[in-house]
């Protein structure tokens, strides 16, 4: 049987619950931090591109904006360029369609992931966005699926909403919302996730504060940002735990917070692929006597007092990967999430 996941006391972190909490408290956030990152090379990115281009639609004043055909055309994709491959369509002026395929190879050959986003205008300065990622493994299995909603433009920033599952057709097993002001050029937002795990019979969850800003684009196609802030982590009863907005901010509701840590360190993204690293990041949970330190797409988990190592991880750019505990024992990574 699983162990549940403790809320963390002093010296906590020498047992395996409190080692997948600190573990998941550092996932969540370079998860999130991964997704802000990206609001900082706004210009860069192609769904921000498309979303100007239908609020320009608005502007001219010539279709309805009330109303997009949500429905998934038959894409024609470009080229294989530097592992990606995109193809858009101009449903109307206010309405576009975008995909974009992410591979392993930079032959665009072995699948990772797969986006599909609808881009409508609903007013001249705010666009939605609705649409689908599939992660897939090495071997090309399935390993995850998101489904978005998305608001973008006007004073507030970007929101987001996303549901996640091992498949399509599989019943959601997380959800995760982060809303971020626009880059001014720093980029401010607050994020909260819920995962329900069915094998403990519990809901875990996090809510984040943090903001990112650009340090350097040298070296491109990646750029680097410094982040600050605290997470906090919930721990429920099955089917307690759910995310809601207040005054713009993701908030968990159902239970109160174990506790919390701060973070602080550098990220890095990609302005082609959306690739992620975290470098030089460092949390520290006080409560737990627990300090993370992550390099590149590798962490581990100290118990602070003496510096041991306790527990490590390892990530790919997707945020898949193995948390490895003090007993030898191994729990899946997909998608920041850890599975076991």
């Amino acid at each position: 049987m699983s162990t549940p996941i403790a809320t963390p006391t002093v010296a906590a972190i020498q047992s395996i619950a409190t080692q997948r909490y600190i573990a998941s408290e550092t996932l969540r956030v370079i998860g999130n931090a991964a997704q802000a990152s990206r609001g900082i090379v706004v210009d860069q990115n192609s769904i921000q591109t498309a979303a100007r281009a239908v609020m320009a639609g608005a502007r001219g004043g010539t279709a309805r904006i009330t109303k997009g055909i949500r429905e998934r055309s038959a894409f024609t994709y470009s080229s294989c360029s530097r592992g990606v491959e995109s193809a858009v369509i101009a449903v109307s002026a206010t309405e576009k369609q975008l995909s974009i395929r992410w591979f392993y190879d930079t032959a665009c050959i072995q699948l990772a992931r797969d986006s599909y986003s609808d881009i409508l205008a609903t007013s001249s300065t705010t666009a939605s966005i609705t649409g689908t990622v599939t992660y897939r493994s090495l071997d090309g299995t399935i390993v995850d699926y998101q489904t978005i909603a998305a608001t973008t433009g006007g004073s507030a920033g970007t929101m987001v909403l996303a549901s996640d599952a091992p498949s399509s057709t599989s019943a959601n097993v997380a959800s995760a919302g982060v809303s971020c002001t626009a880059p001014n050029p720093s980029i401010s937002c607050t994020a909260a996730d819920v995962t329900h795990l069915s094998a403990l019979v519990q809901d875990v969850g996090a809510t984040l504060n943090f903001t990112l800003s650009p340090i350097s684009r040298l070296g491109a196609p990646w750029v680097t940002s410094s982040i600050v802030g605290r997470v906090s982590s919930y721990t429920a009863p099955a089917g307690t735990l759910s995310l809601a907005m207040a005054t713009e901010n993701w908030v968990i509701v159902g239970a109160p917070s174990n506790g919390g840590a701060i973070f602080s360190g550098t990220v890095t993204d990609s302005l082609f692929d959306g690739a992620f690293t975290a470098n030089s990041l460092t949390l520290a949970d006080a409560a737990a006597d627990a300090t993370v330190t992550v390099s590149a797409a590798s962490g581990t988990i100290l118990q602070t007092d003496t510096g041991k190592s306790v527990a490590t991880f390892t990530l790919d750019t997707s945020g898949n990967g193995t948390l490895t505990y003090s007993n030898g024992t191994t729990a899946k990574i997909v998608n920041w999430i850890v599975l076991g």
